[in-house]
């Protein structure tokens, strides 16, 4: 088995495990075995949306006066935010 990646035009790049024969577009016409991530289009992205308000609120987050002070979590909401989601996503794979 081998391991190949592409990027498709649309820019989405893509891995799957092939035969030693195969060939790249043997896996580009869906052959092999698949090693992309869960589609992300599938996450609930009202809920994100919710909860990174919420945390934005919940961290004082207001204005752009409050990051540029250097006072806010920005990353921390952001990142709460969206891996709560993305492990939920990849539970479910």
């Amino acid at each position: 088995m081998k391991i190949v990646e592409w990027t498709d035009a649309r820019g989405y790049k893509h891995r799957a495990a092939i035969r030693d024969g195969d060939t790249l577009a043997d896996a580009q016409n869906g052959r092999g075995i698949p090693l992309d991530p869960p589609d992300v289009a599938s996450i609930d992205w009202e809920a994100v949306r919710r909860d990174l308000h919420n945390h934005l609120l919940q961290l004082g987050i207001t204005n752009f006066e409050v990051v540029r002070s250097g006072r806010s979590q920005l990353n921390s909401a952001l990142i709460r935010t969206l891996k709560t989601h993305v492990m939920e996503l990849l539970r479910r794979k």
